[in-house]
């Protein structure tokens, strides 16, 4: 079986046509994965920028709760995000979408509030604002586009460095990278 298997191998790697039909497929197959990897599609992300809980005073001095939410849709991907739905379990009292893009709203008959932005282009954003007293907030249910489910992703506040600590940061991460790439050829070429 062996000996059969290096006749096969042997024929193959000595006749032209075959290796060129080989390394055509192979180079054909090689293209549809990097195509398929890098092929634009959109992509939606989605965070809660905060959620607070504001215990103001009335006229009267006494204090109710007041509930405010943010949330912050993303298209990262390369492609127009069509039908962009996100729903609530249940209406909240004032909700505002900034900057304004044309949507639609409608109520299931369990009360869920489903609103719908008609597309989000690359790389725009837009963020719901929410307010609510004196009950809680409603929590998003569903994230969903035409063609996917929506990420959810977590926002941290950062400090901002200066533009001259970002650029060492990555010129000390490049020399990093070449060291890693480096050392091994230099152990390999020690060895052998």
């Amino acid at each position: 079986m062996l000996v059969g298997l290096h006749a096969v191998i042997d024929y193959v790697a000595s006749s032209k046509e075959i290796m060129a039909a080989l390394l055509s497929a192979s180079l054909s197959c090689l293209g549809f994965l990097i195509l398929r990897i890098f092929a634009a599609k959109p992509k939606l992300h989605y965070a809660v920028a905060h959620r607070a809980h504001l215990l103001p005073k009335n006229n009267e001095g006494k204090m109710f709760s007041v509930f405010s939410a943010e949330y912050m849709f993303f298209n990262v991907g390369r492609k127009l995000c069509e039908s962009v739905e996100f729903g609530f379990n249940f209406p909240p009292q004032p909700f505002e979408i900034f900057p304004y893009l044309p949507y639609s709203q409608h109520r299931n008959p369990q009360n869920r509030l489903s609103i719908t932005i008609h597309f989000l282009n690359p790389g725009e954003s837009f963020k719901v604002y929410l307010l609510n007293s004196p009950t809680e907030l409603p929590d998003i249910t569903s994230v969903r586009f035409k063609g996917g489910a929506g990420k959810i992703i977590l926002l941290e506040q950062q400090r901002k460095y200066s533009k001259f600590v970002g650029i060492s940061v990555a010129f000390l991460i490049l020399i990093g990278i070449m060291a890693l790439v480096y050392a091994p050829i230099r152990i390999a070429q020690a060895l052998f």
